[in-house]
C-alpha cells in the first residue's frame, strides 16, 4: 500500500515524466501480492493518460490535414492518423476517423465514374454504362449503388432483348410463331418501364 501511494502521488503531477515514474514505481510491487489486481489497473490507466498524451497530437494534426476535404488531403490525414498502432489508447479514435476518410476519399473518386455510367444510360448504352459501373469494385463505398445501377440495367437490358426474340418470333406471322412471342414478352414483369410495350404486343 505504501508502494501504490507513493505512485500515485508521483503521478499526480500528471507530466508524462511523472506518469512514467508513478509506473516503475507500481511495477516494483510483486504479482503475488494480494493488491496487484488494483495495482495492475493503475498501472494501465496511467499507461492510458501517457499514450493519450503522446498521441493526441498526431491525431489533431490528422483532423487538420484532413480539414481540406480534396483527396490529396484525405490520404495524407488517414496517413497521419494511421501512426497510432494498435493496442494504443486513441487507436480507436484513429480507427475511425481513418474509416471515414477512406469512405469520403472512395466516394470523391468513384462519383465521376458512376455519373459517367449513368449518362451512358440515358443515352441508350446500358452495355457500356454497365461496364463502366462494374469498375466501382467490392468494399468501396460506392459499390451497392453502383451495383443497384447495374442491376437495373441489365433487366432493362434483357426487357429489350426478350421484346426483339418476341418481335422476330411474331414476325413469321404462324400461330406457333405468334405462341412464342406471346410466351417471350409475358417474361417482362410489370415493374420495367417497357411492360405497356409489351402487353401491346401481347
Amino acid at each position: 500500500m505504501a508502494k501504490l501511494d507513493q505512485a500515485r502521488q508521483t503521478a499526480t503531477g500528471g507530466t508524462i515524466a511523472d506518469l512514467r515514474s508513478a509506473i516503475a514505481q507500481a511495477q516494483q510491487i510483486s504479482r503475488s501480492n494480494p493488491r496487484w489486481d488494483e495495482t495492475s489497473r493503475q498501472i494501465t490507466r496511467w499507461q492510458e493518460r501517457v499514450q493519450t498524451v503522446e498521441d493526441q497530437p498526431i491525431l489533431n494534426r490528422a483532423d487538420q490535414l484532413a480539414s481540406p476535404g480534396t483527396p490529396e488531403a484525405l490520404r495524407a490525414a488517414i496517413a497521419e492518423a494511421d501512426k497510432i498502432a494498435s493496442g494504443r489508447a486513441l487507436h480507436g479514435q484513429a480507427s475511425s476517423r481513418i474509416s471515414s476518410w477512406r469512405q469520403r476519399l472512395q466516394q470523391i473518386e468513384d462519383q465521376p465514374i458512376l455519373a459517367r455510367a449513368r449518362q451512358q444510360a440515358r443515352s441508350g448504352d446500358l452495355n457500356g454504362a454497365i461496364a463502366t459501373a462494374s469498375q466501382i469494385t467490392s468494399g468501396r463505398a460506392l459499390y451497392s449503388e453502383a451495383q443497384n445501377d447495374v442491376s437495373t440495367w441489365q433487366q432493362q437490358n434483357q426487357v429489350g432483348t426478350w421484346l426483339s426474340q418476341a418481335d422476330q418470333a411474331a414476325a413469321a406471322g404462324t400461330a406457333s410463331g405468334l405462341g412464342n412471342a406471346i410466351a417471350i414478352a409475358r417474361q417482362i414483369p410489370p415493374s420495367s418501364s417497357r411492360y405497356t410495350a409489351a402487353a401491346a404486343r401481347i
